[in-house]
C-alpha cells in the first residue's frame, strides 16, 4: 500500500474517534393569550414534577430531559419594538417564548409542543425577523 494510501485509512479512523458535539437547537413558541410559565408546567402534567423547575420572578421555564435542559424563556420585553409589535398583532400573539433544545432531545420536544398547543393553542415559530417559517411540532 502507497504512504497516501495508509495516510487516508488513518486520517478516516481518527476521525471516528472525535468525540461528537451535540447540536443546539431552538424555536418561538407564540401563543394568543398570556401565559406565564405555571400555567406552562400545568399543561405538561405527564412529566415528572423534578423535571420542571420554574422562575416565576423572571418567567423562565427549565425542563430536565435525558440529552439535556429545554428551558422556556419570556421574550415579550424584548418584542417591544415598533416592527415586532406589529407583527406580533397581525399574528393575534400576546406571549412569546424563546426554547432552546438538544437536538437528541427532539422527540420529547416535539410532544411536549404537542402537549401545550393542543391545551394552550399558540404554534411554532421561527426565530427571524419575520417568525417564519411556522412550524408543526414533527417538523422540529
Amino acid at each position: 500500500m502507497s504512504e497516501k494510501g495508509k495516510k487516508k485509512k488513518i486520517n478516516k479512523g481518527a476521525s471516528k474517534a472525535l468525540p461528537h458535539k451535540e447540536e443546539s437547537l431552538s424555536f418561538l413558541y407564540m401563543l394568543p393569550a398570556e401565559a406565564d410559565v405555571r400555567a406552562l408546567a400545568e399543561a405538561l402534567d405527564f412529566l415528572d414534577e423534578a423535571a420542571v423547575e420554574i422562575w416565576t420572578e423572571i418567567n423562565l421555564m427549565e425542563l430536565t430531559l435525558l440529552g439535556g435542559a429545554m428551558t422556556f424563556e419570556d421574550m415579550m420585553a424584548d418584542m417591544q419594538g415598533e416592527t415586532d409589535a406589529s407583527l406580533l398583532a397581525a399574528l393575534q400573539v400576546k406571549q412569546v417564548y424563546a426554547c432552546d433544545y438538544e437536538a437528541r432531545d427532539r422527540e420529547a420536544v416535539r410532544r411536549i409542543m404537542e402537549e401545550l398547543i393542543e391545551k394552550l393553542g399558540g404554534f411554532i415559530a421561527s426565530d427571524t425577523e419575520d417568525f417564519r417559517p411556522f412550524l408543526q411540532p414533527g417538523e422540529l
